[in-house]
């Protein structure tokens, strides 16, 4: 297969068989392939042609990413209308990692001499912080649970449980 001839939808539609191949589900397979197909549909509109391996460059993948928050939310969605509200940070991360691992596979297969995407930095995403539940939370949380009841205590006894795992608080200096 030539670089300057062979479509990128033909590496894509080879990538989604080794996927299957491999027991991806169904689900993991359609992220990949929608993903990998809006990168397609995003070539084909900047260079006004059927993207061909070669336009696969870490240029095209970036100019592809700073140009996400300007495209409507759910662009090309097959069941969900489209919407001014860009894309999340994370959407646009999993699209990128979804880039960088079709180009890791491309290189495995040899259908290309090194990873092009391989030092292609992946966006920052926002750390998200839980901001834990005070103890007056809890309180009535658990307050709000009727104990005389089997699946009143049963609850009971879960959201200790859950709360004892998930809930650190803090050691205080004594």
């Amino acid at each position: 297969m030539s670089k300057t001839t062979v479509s990128l939808v033909e590496y894509i539609r080879l990538y989604e068989l080794d996927l299957a191949y491999q027991g991806k589900t169904q689900s993991t397979l359609r992220v990949y392939i929608n993903n990998l197909n809006r990168v397609c549909r995003y070539l084909e509109e900047s260079l006004e042609r059927q993207p061909v391996l070669s336009d696969l460059t870490p240029e095209a993948v970036m100019a592809y990413a700073a140009a996400m928050p300007d495209r409507p939310k759910y662009q090309g969605h097959p069941f969900k209308p489209a919407y001014v509200d860009p894309i999340s940070p994370f959407s646009l991360d999993q699209r990128i990692r979804t880039l960088k691992g079709f180009a890791t596979w491309l290189h495995e297969k040899r259908y290309t001499r090194q990873n092009v995407l391989k030092l292609l930095e992946r966006p920052k995403t926002p750390k998200l912080t839980v901001d834990p539940l005070s103890d007056d939370e809890i309180k009535r949380i658990l307050a709000s649970v009727n104990t005389k009841t089997f699946q009143g205590a049963r609850d009971y006894a879960l959201l200790v449980f859950l709360l004892d795992t998930v809930f650190v608080p803090a050691k205080s200096a004594a």
